[in-house]
């Protein structure tokens, strides 16, 4: 008699109904209906170290790459900012100036980046902060009090310098003070590059002014981004739409805009409110180049409209009943986004976006689990894909959870499939180590949130970065419930066996069994998975005894491991 192994995680309220448990396996549906069962079980993807950058951690958000320039990443580890080559050699640029380890928001317009730490906005690398120069041409129609904005004639500055007119005669500058000092990029071995700079904006009617033989300061891996919000509040979330940047202001429904390519200016009335409705703006996400401002409790659409000042509005007619309760839960996966919902009615639903609709994907089950969390609004998440399965990633840091929807396997199952992720400590299962995520160089790349590590995941590694991984599945033994004693004589697990061990390498597999909804376990057998070449092994499991009337008729149960070999489980048979 076939045992009903396959399908998702899945632990409703009473475990008397549903404890379908499953942990660092995945489920596999064979798309062709031809194979040997409706799909398998598959172990998720170990952990390859690749580079340890500081001492971490890895933040959240803190991965990127930069669009347009190949062969380099961008990392937060702690308060450093690192970048690594192909071959993962690290350069640490500079450092953020707050001591903290939250979630960042990475944005770039494929010449510059922009870090947003929650309380400012850093660009890297900074470069060659300038100091002062001589004016080759005072230009005509200037005023002291005047800012004047620099841009370098011999390359294009990291980040804009400005200067104030401190002095003119008939109009001409004469003399200057330096306002903001910008940087020259680096070129070649950190060296500035020789340059002139003249006006690209100003705040009067002047123009014509030419800076020569400017003077710059030290190298600085960090600049320090002016932003006209700091007083009323900090940035949380930034997204890069149509050559602006645009962020978040915290415990506000402000919206700030960049000037246009240049991540290094943001005009002081180059803002907006999302103002629908009175919620504060939770996020920001881009989708089909359209700005999507997740609030508290709702959602506005937003398009480039060509307006002066700030270039977006909303998109009338458009709007959702459904915010956001984790700002850094929102994650792109293909053509939607999916986020940790809330609204006036409740939260703590995982939401995925359908045209202008948030669709619940989380099961009933799951959501009483995470609306039992202690904090929820600390939920980061990511998205990857890997052999065909595109996988959103949502950790809870406070509950030391962590839960993977498969867009994929749920696509082709015709039912939400979702499993859990752990990492095994001294027979503990914990949060994954995963704190962040960027595809680079053909790896999928993610940042361990205790310390510095960058791993790849890897398929064929049954370990995390060399320590054990316990995969666990738990399901009912019948498909349907049986009002009498039920004997089982024997349980054979159908899972590949033998051609991954090692030589010397026995890998066992733990069976537990318990009648009472998994209250208890009173029955305990192991097998091996077969040594290396014993590809006939059969997996069976014996004395298995029988439910009772006095002591439960529903029994269950739990198929796992530690040991390192591919796991894949493809049946289960009940004598």
């Amino acid at each position: 008699m076939k045992s009903p192994i396959l399908g998702g995680n899945s632990v409703s309220r009473s475990k008397t109904l549903v404890d379908n448990q499953l942990w660092n396996l995945y489920v596999e549906i064979v798309e062709t209906r031809d194979g040997k069962a409706p799909g398998a079980l598959y172990g998720t993807p170990g952990l390859d170290l690749k580079t340890t950058a500081g001492n971490g951690p890895i933040r959240a958000g803190g991965m990127s790459t930069m669009a347009g320039i190949d062969g380099i990443c961008y990392l937060v580890s702690g308060t450093g900012i690192f970048t690594f080559d192909n071959n993962f050699n690290l350069t640490q640029l500079g450092s953020l100036p707050n001591p903290l380890t939250s979630p960042v928001s990475m944005v770039n317009n494929g010449r510059q980046m922009i870090i947003f730490d929650g309380v400012g906005g850093y660009l890297v690398p900074g470069g060659y902060p300038l100091t002062g120069g001589t004016i080759s041409n005072g230009g005509g129609s200037y005023a002291v009090d005047d800012d004047i904005l620099l841009i370098n004639t011999d390359g294009t500055s990291q980040a804009t310098a400005q200067i104030t007119v401190t002095g003119e005669t008939a109009g001409a500058v004469t003399s200057f003070s330096i306002s903001t000092v910008g940087g020259l990029p680096v070129s070649g071995a950190f060296n500035p590059r020789p340059n002139q700079f003249t006006q690209a904006s100003t705040t009067g009617s002047g123009s014509g002014f030419v800076l020569t033989l400017p003077t710059f300061g030290a190298f600085s891996g960090v600049y320090a981004v002016p932003l006209p919000f700091i007083n009323t509040g900090a940035p949380m979330t930034g997204i890069y739409q149509d050559g602006f940047g645009l962020v978040s202001v915290d415990s506000t429904n402000l919206i700030y805009q960049s000037a246009l390519n240049d991540l290094s200016i943001w005009p002081s009335l180059n803002f907006t409110s999302a103002d629908a409705t009175p919620d504060d703006v939770s996020t920001l996400a881009e989708l089909h180049r359209e700005m999507w401002v997740l609030k508290e409790n709702h959602t506005e659409i937003w398009v480039n409209a060509g307006q002066a000042g700030f270039s977006f509005q909303r998109l009338e007619g458009v709007f959702l009943q459904t915010g956001c309760v984790a700002p850094f839960s929102v994650a792109t996966a293909g053509e939607t986004l999916i986020w940790l919902a809330q609204n006036s009615q409740g939260q703590g639903v995982v939401v995925r976006t359908s045209g202008y609709q948030a669709v619940p994907i989380s099961t009933q089950a799951m959501d009483n689990e995470i609306q039992n969390y202690a904090n929820i609004s600390d939920a980061i998440a990511y998205t990857y894909q890997q052999d065909g399965h595109v996988f959103y990633v949502l950790t809870f840091p406070s509950a030391n959870a962590t839960w993977c929807y498969d867009l994929t396997a749920s696509a082709q199952a015709g039912y939400q499939v979702w499993h859990r992720r752990s990492a095994f400590l001294n027979g503990d299962v914990n949060r994954h180590w995963s704190n962040a995520h960027v595809n680079f160089n053909g790896f999928i790349l993610v940042g361990d949130y205790r310390n510095g590590n960058v791993y790849a995941f890897n398929l064929e590694n049954y370990t995390d970065n060399g320590s054990p991984r316990k995969w666990l599945r738990s399901w009912r033994a019948l498909k349907d419930s049986s009002s009498q004693p039920v004997r089982f004589s024997s349980l054979e697990i159908d899972m590949e066996v033998a051609t991954t061990v090692l030589a010397t390498d026995n890998p066992l597999c733990q069976l537990r069994c318990s009648d009472d909804n998994g209250d208890t376990w009173p029955i305990t057998r192991v097998s091996s998975v077969g040594k290396a070449g014993q590809t006939g092994f059969r997996v069976r499991f014996t004395r298995l005894g029988s439910t009772r009337r006095n002591s439960g008729l529903d029994r269950i149960f739990e198929l796992s491991s530690t040991d390192k070999f591919r796991a894949a489980i493809i049946g289960a048979e009940i004598e």
